[in-house]
């Protein structure tokens, strides 16, 4: 097979996969911190309760306020980001683009 030599394939590339994969990587980086801050003891803080609102006055800045449900079905989702990432082979295939290493 010939190489990939189209400037437009080369900026797809350079432009698009490479920041992505490192976004990814950071971001994976990131959620293994989170969950282990909840595994280690954050998951008690909230209730799976959509009555148990987070009082951190953010609804004056026009935020959404959060119940602790809320919180717990985030986390849920990280977990599942992390899950698939954990998977064999994926980070391989995320990191082999990257060219910036992670601060």
């Amino acid at each position: 097979m010939a190489d990939i030599v189209s400037p437009e394939a080369i900026k797809f590339c350079d432009e698009v996969v490479r920041p992505i994969s490192e976004e990814f990587r950071l971001l994976k980086a990131k959620v293994d911190c989170i969950m282990a801050n909840w595994n280690g003891g954050k998951n008690v803080l909230f209730p799976v309760d959509d009555k148990a609102i987070v009082q951190d006055g953010r609804e004056s800045a026009g935020d959404t306020r959060l119940s602790g449900n809320d919180i717990v079905l985030s986390v849920v989702q990280f977990q599942a980001f992390q899950t698939q990432l954990n998977q064999p082979g994926v980070m391989a295939v995320i990191n082999k683009p990257c060219v910036r290493q992670i601060l």
